[in-house]
């Protein structure tokens, strides 16, 4: 467990962090969806149509931040009826925002809001998700074997608390030592988890990363978007292939699709502590988290917030938005009576 002081840490740490969401959601044009933002960030907001592959629209806040609207294929559209729609038609709409902070999370809830409103719709039925990233360009190698360590050690929680399905899973948020495909439900076992053990580096991380999970050189893999890596819980694929740039992410892509302020909030403060955590530890092992595997969930996951420091009111809504699915008893690690989870 952090300490008291280390805990304080994290807490401030995630105020200075950046970090982006992607929210796929349908019934609503991208240039419907444009305006309502637009209309949310104020005077001096402007709506642009950029074209292009992902037929853009874009938005302009008065802070000269780029708000951008864009299709996705992987969207099963329907139109302001109910009624199938393209792909890649009007109705696709996925918002990709710009680099925040948590003092703009009133401005994002205020966003999701007026899109709800709007008539936008999300969910598994329609192929949506939502993505997370945070800025990561202080990261050492060794912070970085952190972060995937800490994903590794508590992925199951992760995927029971947010409610992950199957499918996606097995297509979209694959497990970190795991490559999509093959003849496992969540993919082919690799030997990533073994190769990081002796890398030094983050170049020798990122041989282990392209070669475990897509089979050539880094140089050939960071420079395709869909490159196959990315499709793992931690895309370190977005890491990789912006490294040295503004833009340079982490990537969350275990979020399923919502519309509701409050759990979307959720999701960027378990993004930001997870990033804090693996920046401000010393070491961080790839270790099953032993509270969640005897089967204690809701203390597994309690406790491995506080020690992210999550206490106090800020916390209170999200840390019950993450326990709300999972089993047991939060405040009592081998349940009231002792004789559990042993």
């Amino acid at each position: 467990m952090a300490s008291k002081n280390e805990r304080a840490e994290m807490k401030t740490m995630i105020h200075q962090m950046t970090y982006g969401v992607e929210v796929e959601m349908t019934a609503i044009t991208r240039e419907s969806a444009a305006h309502v933002t637009a209309s949310v960030l104020g005077a001096g907001s402007s709506v642009h149509y950029l074209g292009g592959a992902y037929h853009k629209y874009q938005v302009i806040d008065p802070q000269g931040r780029e708000w951008l609207f864009v299709s996705d294929c992987s969207i099963n559209a329907i139109d302001s009826n109910g009624r199938q729609a393209d792909s890649r038609g009007a109705y696709s709409c996925e918002l990709n925002t710009p680099p925040l902070y948590l003092a703009d999370m009133d401005t994002l809830q205020n966003v999701i809001r007026a899109l709800r409103n709007a008539g936008a719709k999300t969910g598994a039925r329609y192929g949506c998700g939502i993505h997370v990233h945070v800025g990561s360009k202080e990261h050492t190698a060794r912070s970085l074997k952190n972060f995937i360590n800490l994903v590794f050690s508590q992925e199951e929680m992760l995927y029971k608390a947010l409610g992950v399905d199957e499918s996606r899973i097995r297509n979209w948020c694959v497990p970190m030592n795991n490559r999509r495909g093959g003849y496992s439900e969540h993919g082919t076992p690799t030997n990533f988890m073994e190769d990081l053990k002796g890398c030094k580096t983050i170049e020798q991380i990122e041989t282990a990363w392209y070669k475990n999970f897509s089979g050539s050189a880094p140089e050939y893999c960071r420079t395709s978007h869909y490159d196959e890596s990315r499709y793992h819980l931690l895309n370190l694929h977005r890491y990789f292939s912006t490294r040295g740039k503004d833009c340079n992410t982490i990537e969350i892509r275990a979020f399923n699709a919502t519309l509701h302020a409050g759990v979307i909030r959720s999701f960027v403060l378990l993004v930001l502590s997870m990033n804090a955590k693996a920046l401000t530890s010393t070491r961080i092992k790839a270790e099953k988290n032993p509270i969640m595997t005897a089967g204690n969930e809701k203390f597994a996951m309690r406790t491995w917030l506080v020690s992210m420091g999550w206490t106090g009111d800020m916390f209170k809504n999200p840390r019950q938005h993450l326990l709300k699915n999972l089993a047991s008893n939060s405040a009592w690690r081998f349940g009231k009576s002792g004789d559990l989870y042993r």
